[in-house]
């Protein structure tokens, strides 16, 4: 490990005499980018456009539309999640109206390698400030979007930020990033990929839609269940907590068993990572886990010691138990992991890990999560009191079975499409290296 930092440090001595750190010092921005070594043969603005489609709401104030923020988009397979509000409540920075082949690429930090297809005929679809949105003129869109995701666009991406306090991509700047155009024939099967690709995250997106109103029927939630702030307040202690999550009363009394005597529940810790490797310990954290699923995480060698109890097994119920990600559920598939100090790992033999991943995230486990959330800028979940507090319900077998088919149906087609995507991305790379 000396030996690779003394070569990096002596490669950066050669070339940095070529600096003008009059203009800027970071690292990140001299570093040579990979296109140095191949060259691309066009530029995006040859190929495509900056859409000039300005979203202007409509005067009827109940009327809806859908917009998509920088969070809203997974950079790790282009999928995107839809915000639906009306006219009256229509954020400012929704600027951008979107149409279906549309490609976005987001301009800023910390998500500035997030980019999407728009693959829907949806009428009034946003997106808001933050995005450039390229219109495919003379190549495949299918294309364009797998190479947004490939190491050559995102470095020339990075050396197009500025260095500011907020650093983001000049949107007309992302045209200067240079582009390999393929034969015609190779563009197709990428786009035969990427819509196999999207094909398995739609029907896994339906399997656990069907599988969230099952369960949710099921409990019994109703807006009837719901009682509003005016309703309850006058048993609020303002002396103890102020927040509302604390003393809103859960939509449900459910008889069952608590998650505490069913399962064991342990947090991660904040391990120091110090250096990737292939066949090193996998190390999990919020960000490589969504909607029951946990994608693979980088390997890293570790500095200390791995605490068996931070150690994650096949059929473990991840949470995300800080920051803003709070209550969000991974189901662990693999044999062994180390999980971060903003995970937790609940294990139990006696439940389904879907159905009870699905019930975490339900409405009914989203409110005590909210009671036993506390902090303001760092918020934290109190997992001792909300696993005493958790009721497992005695609930139809035969449903429950069910459920945890149509979600474990729905973690292998996300898993199978991450891998479609990654075909499509290693295909594009062998193209560019090997012309």
């Amino acid at each position: 490990m000396v030996e690779t930092q003394i070569k990096n440090q002596n490669i950066f001595w050669l070339w940095n005499k070529d600096i003008d750190f009059q203009k800027r010092g970071d690292v990140a921005y001299w570093i040579p980018p990979l296109s140095t070594a191949i060259t691309l043969s066009h530029k995006l603005s040859e190929v495509a456009k900056l859409s000039d489609l300005k979203f202007s709401p409509s005067k009827n104030q109940n009327s809806e539309f859908s917009y998509i923020d920088i969070s809203n988009v997974n950079a790790s397979d282009g999928s995107y999640e839809k915000t639906i509000v009306k006219n009256a409540n229509a954020p400012s920075r929704a600027r951008k109206k979107l149409e279906k082949f549309d490609v976005i690429v987001s301009t800023v930090r910390p998500n500035r390698n997030a980019t999407s297809i728009i693959l829907e005929d949806v009428k009034n679809l946003v997106c808001t400030t933050g995005f450039a949105v390229l219109k495919a003129i003379k190549v495949n869109p299918y294309y364009l979007f797998t190479f947004t995701k490939t190491p050559h666009f995102i470095d020339q991406l990075v050396r197009q930020t500025s260095a500011t306090m907020y650093p983001a991509v000049n949107e007309n700047d992302v045209l200067n990033v240079g582009l390999f155009i393929p034969p015609e024939k190779d563009q197709q099967r990428v786009e035969q990929i990427i819509k196999d690709t999207f094909q398995l995250k739609e029907k896994a997106e339906k399997e656990y839609r069907e599988a969230i109103t099952l369960l949710e029927a099921m409990l019994g939630f109703s807006n009837k269940n719901q009682k509003t702030f005016i309703q309850w307040s006058d048993g609020i202690d303002f002396t103890k907590r102020l927040d509302v999550g604390y003393w809103q009363q859960s939509a449900l009394k459910l008889n069952g068993k608590k998650l505490s005597e069913v399962a064991s529940v342990n947090t991660g810790r904040q391990y120091f990572a110090y250096e990737k490797a292939e066949n090193r310990v996998e190390f999990i954290s919020i960000k490589d886990f969504e909607n029951l699923y946990v994608g693979e995480a980088d390997r890293f060698i570790l500095r200390d010691d791995v605490v068996e109890k931070t150690r994650t097994t096949k059929d473990d119920v991840l949470l995300a138990v800080t920051g803003a990600t709070i209550g969000k559920v991974g189901i662990f598939t693999r044999p062994q992991a180390v999980v971060s100090a903003d995970v937790a790992i609940v294990r139990t033999k006696t439940i389904s890990p879907y159905f009870l991943g699905a019930l975490i995230q339900s409405k009914y486990g989203k409110s005590l999560i909210d009671k036993y959330t506390y902090g303001a800028t760092n918020k934290h979940l109190d997992i001792k009191g909300f696993s005493e507090n958790f009721i497992i319900p005695n609930v139809d077998k035969e449903i429950t079975n069910k459920i945890n088919n149509l979600l474990s149906n729905s973690s292998k087609r996300n898993e199978e499409s991450k891998l479609k995507l990654q075909e499509a991305k290693d295909f594009v790379e062998n193209l560019i290296v090997k012309k």
